[in-house]
């Protein structure tokens, strides 16, 4: 926050410097910058890159200055709730006769480039957009070429209108607007506005009055993106358009109407694809491997694969899996072609990659699919650096022949012995010698920390006492481990003094499921031994 001393010495500094200082603060901080002293308030108007502005100025003077300033501003205008609906569309009719105003002068408000007209409230509070201002919105910002509304009233045809016909205006953005009947009519003529290049609408599926609807898509559009709109939207995806566009983006609930439109057409142009409410199965896969060649970026919600495409020719460069699911994550290692990602967003991925429950089927096939997931994610940049930044995560829970499958599991991630890793390793199911010794016989240098137990499923884990022994020959550069609340067997407090005593190198030991007297107890019985060095955390 500044003082008014601060905003003394920012006046003094050099135009650049205060250039640099001014675009770089954070709303809160030009906001407390703009209130200290004229010249702080100059120095946030001729150089800050964002003004929020609202009502309740008698004069429009401070907005002229910052918008008829050389470089490029981005203005928005905000409805709190202080006024009635009708007052605000005179504000804005205010706002833009001022600018036209200071054209007059000879200074035009070129500087807004971009422009925002929001609401903090709902209802008959948010800001309006009517007949007084509609079709002077345009003319007060004449190098226009970003337009969002954000839950606003649009009322008559005038701003719709005025921006179908605006020749600087490239991107359109519309959230949770509502409309009469004359903005609707008015609405359908942006499908003759050749100059715009991006096209957003969200719309309001709770809202009954918001109808908004296009009979084509404007002809030139490189980005378009949807959410929650009628199905019909998806229909003016033609395949002259799909030719054209560069980035999609479907938020949208239907998945059947958006597999459908997926791969009814070539996508020749694609570069950016979003569809993070859709689950993509082989069939959109493969089309898109084959009709989207330039496709760097894909968002989906999941895949169901039961094909392999792990070598198959990919332009892909990110892929973001939103919310994947544990019945797929093992086929969508395998399957996936992530060889050439250079990011590869997939957390929840990783983390459900080596889920088991209630499983029953066949441990050779199933250690197959790993060694290919492991071997796809050793193969990927992507994959390297997603394994780098979480733990390796093995659940098994309620598994026929759990003591052939966790071994052969851990077996089948030898492609990652090599790779750098996050170093903790979660083994979440049932712990015995043959589990640990088969995951020190792969990652044996990788491991630095070991967590036991699964803190988020009401299932136990079970300890056996072997475990602690094998533990204390194995995987040397293990130097913590962690016991999860959720465990019992051989994991008392005598164990546990007795496995720090026997470990050949000094540990940290946390123990979630021992109150804070045993762990204390653990703790001075190492101490009483003479085992200084073995830290103990204590539960709070």
């Amino acid at each position: 926050m500044f003082d008014e001393e601060g905003a003394g010495l920012l006046s003094l500094l050099p135009n650049t410097v205060a250039h640099s200082v001014a675009a770089s603060l954070s709303p809160l901080n030009s906001t407390s910058l703009f209130r200290t002293s004229r010249a702080a308030r100059d120095l946030v108007l001729q150089h800050c890159g964002e003004i929020t502005y609202g009502p309740g100025a008698d004069t429009h003077d401070t907005l002229s200055q910052a918008a008829s300033r050389k470089g490029s501003l981005k203005l928005k205008l905000r409805e709190t709730g202080a006024v009635e609906t009708q007052p605000t569309d005179k504000w804005l009719a205010g706002i833009a006769h001022a600018s036209l105003r200071s054209t007059l002068r000879q200074q035009p408000w070129t500087a807004v480039t971009e422009l925002t007209l929001f609401s903090e409230c709902y209802g008959d509070l948010r800001l309006c957009i009517g007949a007084a201002s509609g079709h002077l919105l345009t003319l007060a910002f004449p190098a226009l070429q970003r337009c969002t509304l954000a839950n606003v009233e649009v009322q008559g045809g005038a701003l719709f209108a005025a921006l179908a016909t605006c020749q600087t205006l490239r991107h359109l953005i519309i959230r949770h607007a509502t409309a009469d009947e004359l903005a609707v009519a008015a609405f359908a003529t942006l499908a003759q506005a050749s100059q715009l290049s991006s096209l957003d609408v969200q719309c309001d599926a709770f809202n009954e009055r918001y109808m908004l609807d296009l009979p084509a898509l404007p002809p030139n559009l490189t980005r378009l993106a949807l959410a929650d709109c009628d199905d019909e939207w998806l229909g003016l995806i033609t395949a002259d358009m799909a030719q054209r566009l560069q980035e999609v983006e479907l938020r949208q609930d239907d998945e059947v109407e958006v597999q459908r439109a997926l791969i009814s057409h070539s996508w020749p142009a694609l570069r950016k694809l979003e569809l993070p409410t859709t689950v993509l199965g082989q069939a959109e896969l493969d089309h898109l491997l084959a009709a989207a060649p330039k496709l760097h970026s894909l968002s989906v919600e999941d895949v169901t694969l039961v094909q392999s495409r792990a070598d198959a020719h990919c332009s892909w460069r990110q892929l973001l899996l939103s919310d994947p699911s544990a019945d797929n994550a093992l086929n969508a290692m395998a399957f996936l072609p992530l060889k050439g990602l250079q990011e590869l967003c997939a957390t929840s991925l990783l983390w459900m990659w080596l889920y088991f429950y209630d499983e029953s089927g066949s441990v050779a096939g199933i250690a197959d699919k790993v060694a290919a997931g492991a071997s796809n994610l050793a193969a990927s940049p992507g994959g390297r650096a997603l394994l780098q930044s979480q733990p390796l995560r093995l659940v098994m829970h309620e598994c026929d022949n759990v003591q052939l499958l966790g071994p052969a599991v851990l077996a089948a991630l030898s492609p990652l012995r090599g790779t750098t890793l996050h170093g903790e390793v979660e083994l979440c199911c049932d712990v015995w010698g043959g589990l640990i010794q088969a995951l020190h016989d792969v990652l044996e240098a990788s491991i630095t920390s070991l967590s036991i137990g699964d803190s988020e499923c009401d299932l136990y884990t079970d300890v056996q006492p072997n475990t602690w022994p094998t533990l204390c020959d194995t995987l040397p550069a293990m130097t913590r481990v962690h016991l999860q609340s959720r465990v019992h067997g051989a994991c008392s407090a005598v164990h546990l003094a007795m496995f720090c005593m026997k470990m050949p190198r000094t540990i940290s030991l946390r123990a979630d499921h021992l109150d804070a007297d045993d762990a204390e107890n653990v703790l001075t019985s190492l101490q009483s031994f003479g085992y200084a060095g073995t830290l103990v955390e204590v539960p709070e």
